[in-house]
């Protein structure tokens, strides 16, 4: 699945699959876990936050495991498209 087609909302928190259901971006709070289904109990674990710097440009910062760089480039795509138009370009 590609990173958008798939939006949920949880605990007022808007949540987009990126690249596989293995990985899914928080776009409320930029932050991107990796889970994994065992059974019927979803296990998340924080991957990396995305930030922005002083000059407004989007950064990946804190990455605590292994990520795909496939992961990490859809994921900068979404939170580019998301502060686009929360800025209202």
């Amino acid at each position: 699945m590609n990173g958008g087609e798939h939006t949920v909302n949880f605990k007022g928190h808007e949540i987009v699959e990126i690249v596989s259901d293995e990985w899914v971006i928080d776009i409320t709070e930029f932050k991107v876990y990796k889970i994994r289904k065992t059974n019927d109990t979803l296990h998340y674990k924080l991957a990396f936050n995305i930030e922005t710097n002083d000059i407004g440009a989007v950064v990946v910062c804190n990455k605590t495991t292994r990520v795909p760089l496939r992961v990490i480039k859809e994921a900068l795509k979404i939170a580019e498209d998301t502060l686009k138009v929360m800025n209202g370009e």
